[in-house]
């Protein structure tokens, strides 16, 4: 993933790229690894072989399709958790808000109830 493309490696025992004892007690023979977004990649997706194999053309490109559809999936649930924080952000200053404008309505509401009792009352006089 450091070269940012895809790797195929035929044997795993032959190729310098791959610490061979690491593979020596699996079953991995071949293998071929594609980037998870490639521009910087976050990970990668592959396929093993139990015997000696090289991927045609094709597989690496299926390989590179399912890379690539992952990265945008990825992508979206970031951006929709950014979406999320964002809204409950502004849902929380909303209700802030609102609770002020309900202590400055009820202060009003209050403030407003004494010179109008005795407009009535003196309404009423007259």
């Amino acid at each position: 993933m450091l070269n940012r493309q895809p790797a195929v490696i035929e044997d795993t025992y032959a190729d310098s790229r791959i610490p061979a004892d690491a593979y020596r007690p699996t079953f991995v023979k071949s293998l071929a690894m594609v980037p998870i977004r490639a521009e910087a990649p976050i990970g990668a997706i592959g396929n093993y072989w139990a015997h000696r194999r090289r991927p045609t053309d094709e597989e690496v490109e299926l390989l590179q399709a399912l890379a690539n559809t992952t990265a945008v999936a990825m992508e979206k649930v970031q951006v929709y958790g950014e979406l999320e924080k964002r809204v409950r952000d502004r849902t929380a200053e909303l209700e802030a808000i609102n609770r002020e404008l309900e202590s400055f309505s009820y202060a009003v509401s209050h403030d407003l109830g004494a010179p109008l009792r005795s407009i009535r009352a003196f309404s009423e006089i007259v």
